[in-house]
């Protein structure tokens, strides 16, 4: 009861600084004068540039600068920040990047919230039931520093712990090449996935490595089909 009590007020003091931050600035810009969504617009003007087909600007930091200017009303002429994702990532936001910035920016934001939930329900069996049952447990989770700070910043490790949570599931379940072909596709953010192959579960498991093998180099392939 004390923690679920500390945690509702610092949760509830870190949110209501959120809400004051955007909301008294005028969209899309904070109360700083910084764009909502920072790391959203990079992974935003990439999908723009995937969607028209524009691989050859994908890393040409200048394109990218004018981009954001242009596809971002309000945004400052100085504001740029760079796309650094694998080519084949673009794809995953090319479909939110139909939209205008802020609309793509809540449609990103509400597919975040729904991968954590699902994330949760997926490593759920996975928990002492005491732990997957706790509300202090759920709780901790929404209004951590991680969590709000993927949704603010409109960040992509929800993404990352999705497929982390259903390779890891897959593997209990001894589905071991469909787990692998889930976990290689972390290849879309390398940096998070190079440690995967660790855990206890993975160890020994061929079809798991076979599966991570074909999933990863088809997600390098496709990076370098689409830029060269």
């Amino acid at each position: 009861a004390r923690a679920r009590r500390y945690l509702t007020i610092g949760g509830g003091l870190w949110l209501a600084l959120l809400v004051y931050v955007v909301a008294a600035g005028k969209p899309p810009l904070d109360v700083y004068g910084h764009v909502i969504g920072g790391d959203f617009a990079a992974h935003f003007i990439g999908g723009r540039f995937a969607l028209r087909g524009e691989w050859s600007q994908l890393y040409d930091l200048a394109a990218q600068a004018r981009a954001q200017v242009q596809e971002i009303p309000g945004a400052p002429a100085n504001f740029h920040d760079a796309y650094i994702s694998p080519p084949a990532a673009a794809l995953i936001y090319a479909p939110f990047a139909r939209l205008p910035f802020l609309g793509a920016y809540a449609a990103w934001v509400a597919f975040s919230v729904l991968l954590t939930v699902a994330s949760g329900w997926l490593i759920g069996p996975l928990l002492p039931r005491w732990l997957y049952e706790s509300r202090t447990a759920r709780l901790s989770l929404f209004l951590s520093a991680p969590f709000v700070e993927t949704c603010y910043a409109g960040q992509d490790a929800a993404v990352s712990l999705f497929l982390f949570a259903a390779g890891l599931r897959m593997l209990h379940a001894r589905w071991d090449l469909l787990a692998g072909l889930v976990l290689g596709l972390g290849a879309y953010k390398p940096q998070l996935f190079m440690l995967v192959p660790v855990p206890r579960p993975a160890r020994r498991r061929l079809a798991a490595w076979a599966g991570m093998g074909v999933s990863g180099c088809a997600v390098l392939s496709l990076s370098v089909a689409l830029v060269g």
